[in-house]
C-alpha cells in the first residue's frame, strides 16, 4: 500500500502546473468576413477553468461598436449570441516560440534522460507541425540568454522555422526582460524582442507566446518586469504560455501566464513535456473548438474612416473586465450614395424641372434635401426612402423667383455624407431686335451685337445668319 502511494506522488511530481488561474477575459480576434455580422473570438477564465457556454449571461455584456452601444436585443430579436463550434481549419495565429539558450539550459532534466534545450527544441518542432500555415498563420523563433541573439522574424513555412530552431546554441546568463522587450531591438535590429515582433504581426490573428526556459531570470541589476509585460501583453492581445524546467516555482512567470489568459507549466522530464505539448496542441492546432460572440454591427459609410473600434465590457466574473479590439470594415460592403450627374444646369426660364439620378448602395437610406444658398429659387423633392441598390430619380424645379446666373449646392441629408452636387443657372434676357432704320439701296447701316457668356463654362462656335432676308445682311467683323 505504501509503495502505491509513493508511485502516485512520484507521478505527480513529474509534471506540475497550477490549475487555478487568475480570472481573465479578452477578445483576441474580430472576424468581419460576413460583415456587418461580426464574430468576436475570446478567452474567458473564471480562475479554475474556461467559462462554459451555460455560464454566460448576455446581461453580463456591454458592447460598443465605434462608440455606438449595441443593443442585446434589436427589433425583438437577440442581436448578441454566443456560439461554440469545431472549426476544422482553426483560426489564424501569430505565435512566437521563445527558447532560453542560457548555460543552465544545457543541463539534464531532473528526471529521466535528455537535456533541457534539446527537449525544448523538439517540443517546439512538434507544435509547429500542428499549425495551419495555409490558413494564414505565422510563427517566429527567438533564442535568448543575456540578450536576444537569434530572431529571424515571421515565417510561414515549417522547415524554415525548424532550421531556425536547430541553429540555437547554448549561451551565457539569462535575461527575461530582453527576450520580451529588447532595448536594442527597438530600432528594427536583428535582435528584436517578442513584443517588437508583434508590432509587425498580421492583423486579426490570435497572438500567442510559448516561453520555454528553466525559470531562472539571472539579471541582478534589473528584476523581471513581469507586471509591465502583463499590461503590454493585454494591450497587444497576446496570450502567454510559460514552460519551465525547474523544481522551484517561478511566481512571476506564473502571474504573466495566467493574467494574460494562458497557463504555466513545470515539467520535470521529457515525457512530462510531451504531455504539455498535447495540451498546447489545442491552442495552436488547425482544428479545434472555438467560442465567439456574434452580433450585427451598424453598417458604416464608405466616406468615413473604415477602421472601427469594439469595446466589450464583461461583468460575469468576480471583477469587471474590458477588452478592446479594432477591425477594418470591408469597403465593398459599406453603404454610400452615388449620383449619376454631379452638375445640373438650368437655363434662366422659370418652372422647369430636371432630375438627379441617385443610388443608395448596400443599404436603403432615409433622406431629406436642402440647398445653399436657399433663396427660394428651387422647389426641392420631399423626404424619401431610397431603396437598396435602386436608382431613384429626384426632381428639382427651377421657379425663377430670383433670375440671373447663380450657383447652388444641393445636399442629400441621410446616414452618409452627401455627394457633391451643383445646380447652375445660366443665360438670361438679351436684346432680340435691332433697328437699322431706313437704308438706301446703295447704302448700309451697322449695329453692334454683344454676346455675353452667362454660364459657368467656356463656349466656342460660329455666328451664322438665318431667316427669309438673310442675304440682305452680313457679318462685317467679329471674333
Amino acid at each position: 500500500m505504501l509503495q502505491s502511494k509513493l508511485l502516485v506522488l512520484f507521478s505527480i511530481l513529474l509534471f506540475t502546473y497550477t490549475p487555478a488561474q487568475s480570472q481573465y477575459f479578452n477578445i483576441y480576434r474580430a472576424d468581419v468576413g460576413d460583415y456587418p455580422k461580426i464574430k468576436l473570438f475570446y478567452n474567458a477564465h473564471n480562475g479554475y477553468y474556461a467559462v462554459e457556454e451555460d455560464d454566460i449571461e448576455f446581461s453580463d455584456f456591454t458592447l460598443r461598436d465605434d462608440g455606438v452601444d449595441m443593443a442585446l436585443f434589436e427589433d425583438g430579436k437577440q442581436n448578441l449570441v454566443r456560439i461554440c463550434e469545431y472549426l476544422p481549419e482553426g483560426i489564424p495565429i501569430s505565435v512566437v516560440f521563445m527558447l532560453d539558450r542560457s548555460y543552465s539550459m544545457g543541463e539534464p532534466v531532473a528526471v529521466g534522460p535528455g537535456v533541457k534545450i534539446d527537449l525544448a527544441k523538439e517540443a517546439a518542432k512538434k507544435m509547429l507541425d500542428s499549425i495551419n500555415f495555409d490558413g494564414g498563420s505565422e510563427a517566429a523563433v527567438i533564442g535568448f540568454s543575456g540578450k536576444v541573439t537569434h530572431n529571424a522574424g515571421w515565417k510561414t513555412t515549417r522547415q524554415e522555422l525548424k532550421d531556425s530552431i536547430d541553429r540555437i546554441k547554448i549561451g551565457t546568463t539569462t535575461d527575461f526582460n530582453e527576450a520580451f522587450d529588447s532595448e536594442e531591438g527597438k530600432d528594427g535590429a536583428f535582435n528584436d524582442g517578442a513584443f517588437q515582433l508583434f508590432d509587425d504581426a498580421k492583423e486579426n490573428t490570435r497572438r500567442i507566446i510559448i516561453f520555454i526556459s528553466d525559470g531562472k531570470h539571472e539579471s541582478a541589476v534589473i528584476p523581471f518586469r513581469y507586471e509591465e509585460f502583463i499590461q503590454t501583453s493585454i494591450e497587444k492581445r497576446v496570450t502567454v504560455f510559460a514552460v519551465t524546467f525547474s523544481g522551484e516555482l517561478n511566481q512571476d512567470l506564473r502571474e504573466l501566464s495566467q493574467r494574460t489568459g494562458g497557463q504555466y507549466f513545470r515539467p520535470y522530464s521529457g515525457s512530462a513535456l510531451d504531455e504539455i505539448y498535447r495540451q498546447l496542441f489545442a491552442e495552436v492546432s488547425s482544428g479545434a473548438e472555438k467560442c465567439w460572440l456574434e452580433y450585427t454591427a451598424p453598417l458604416a459609410c464608405l466616406a468615413e474612416n473604415n477602421t472601427k473600434e469594439i469595446v466589450v465590457d464583461y461583468t460575469g466574473l468576480n471583477q469587471p473586465y474590458s477588452s478592446t479590439i479594432t477591425y477594418q470594415a470591408p469597403e465593398e460592403k459599406l453603404k454610400y450614395l452615388e449620383v449619376l450627374d454631379s452638375e445640373i444646369i438650368f437655363e434662366d426660364a422659370p418652372n422647369v424641372s430636371k432630375s438627379i439620378k441617385v443610388t443608395s448602395h448596400n443599404s436603403s437610406m432615409s433622406v431629406s434635401f436642402s440647398i445653399y444658398p436657399d433663396d427660394g429659387n428651387f422647389e426641392l423633392p420631399p423626404p424619401a426612402t431610397l431603396s437598396k441598390d435602386f436608382q431613384a430619380n429626384l426632381f428639382i424645379k427651377y421657379l425663377g423667383i430670383n433670375p440671373g446666373p447663380k450657383e447652388y449646392d444641393f445636399m442629400i441629408n441621410g446616414d452618409c455624407p452627401s455627394p457633391e452636387i451643383k445646380l447652375k443657372i445660366c443665360g438670361g434676357t438679351a436684346p432680340a431686335n435691332y433697328d437699322f432704320g431706313d437704308v438706301s439701296i446703295t447704302a448700309s447701316s451697322e449695329q453692334t451685337v454683344a454676346f455675353t457668356n452667362d454660364g459657368f463654362n467656356s463656349i466656342s462656335g460660329v455666328v451664322r445668319l438665318g431667316g427669309v432676308d438673310k442675304d440682305r445682311f452680313a457679318v462685317k467683323a467679329g471674333d
